[in-house]
């Protein structure tokens, strides 16, 4: 497939979409392999304001998180879980004034917990960061300090 035609089905897979960037769980990849890491590069680059759920999980995504993630200032609902994702988590995301869900989980994640997640205590209700295996856990005084910072939020790590 040529690059236009990413192109044109990434514009109808948006259009197509309400309020939800949605792709279906393995099936997608299944059916397009190459596409799926131009997919998740173009999910994050184009600003979509409109946009309250990212649900990308489930699609061999490799590679890091984009920092412009944090653009989608909307955004309520971050699954990206049971992908292939690599790096650090971007700090960034503690930015995102209406996260209720960041759902990281089953990766290859690496380094430590960015503090910045405390900043999303107001509207954060689950943190899912678990089966990363090179991520680093917290000690059990900065746990206990993360759970008092996020009291309504259910963490898994």
């Amino acid at each position: 497939m040529s690059l236009w035609w990413y192109a044109y089905l990434v514009s109808w897979l948006l259009s197509s979409m309400d309020s939800t960037l949605y792709s279906d769980p393995q099936d997608f990849h299944d059916k397009y392999p190459i596409f799926t890491r131009f997919f998740f590069r173009v999910a994050f680059s184009i600003n979509i304001s409109c946009t309250h759920a990212y649900r990308l999980h489930f699609n061999r995504f490799s590679g890091p998180i984009p920092s412009e993630i944090a653009d989608a200032r909307g955004l309520r609902t971050l699954s990206l879980s049971e992908n292939a994702l690599t790096g650090r988590i971007p700090a960034a995301l503690g930015t995102l004034p209406k996260l209720n869900k960041l759902l990281l989980g089953s990766n290859r994640l690496e380094g430590r917990i960015p503090w910045e997640l405390t900043n999303l205590a107001p509207t954060l209700a689950d943190l899912v960061l678990s089966d990363n295996p090179d991520l680093q856990p917290d000690t059990p005084a900065a746990r206990e300090r993360r759970r008092c910072q996020l009291p309504n939020c259910r963490i898994s790590l």
